[in-house]
């Protein structure tokens, strides 16, 4: 449910106009639509634009384009763009400690840990697909503490 900019009034799903006030509501609608995260309950702000959900997309990519656009002044601007970053390197953070804890493991019993190593590549794998489809929709997707950590941090 949207409400009036204007004059606060609610409106309904797909009106164009304010019924309280006339004021026209289809850029309203295009920023509700757009919005990352409500106002209320994140500060992460709106998506820009292509650019802005092609590079939280590109963050995913390794954490090397993730460094850069935490660095380069021009990429940092956005918080969109440093939450995908920092989400992204704090992910590949998690993947390289669950496999070297796995390649430690290596002589307790190689074939359950190779069966848990198929099994962390298969989630991560998804969790890495799901990551990029959701930056590329222009949705800041949050993992349940990584991404609540990436949001206060991107949002500072």
């Amino acid at each position: 449910m949207l409400n009036c900019s204007h004059c606060g009034a609610s409106l309904e799903t797909g009106r164009l106009v304010c019924p309280a006030c006339g004021a026209s509501t289809s850029q309203q609608r295009v920023d509700e639509e757009t919005r990352a995260f409500p106002e209320e309950a994140d500060p992460i702000g709106p998506v820009m634009g292509s650019r802005d959900r092609l590079l939280g997309t590109l963050a995913y990519f390794t954490f090397l384009p993730a460094l850069i656009f935490l660095v380069a002044t021009p990429f940092r601007k956005s918080r969109y763009v440093r939450f995908h970053s920092l989400q992204s390197i704090l992910v590949a953070i998690i993947v390289f400690v669950v496999f070297a804890a796995l390649a430690f493991a290596q002589p307790v019993g190689q074939l359950i840990v190779l069966l848990i190593a198929a099994l962390s590549l298969l989630f991560f794998g998804i969790l890495w697909i799901v990551l990029i489809i959701e930056a590329w929709r222009g949705i800041a997707f949050r993992l349940p503490v990584l991404g609540t950590f990436a949001a206060r941090q991107a949002a500072r």
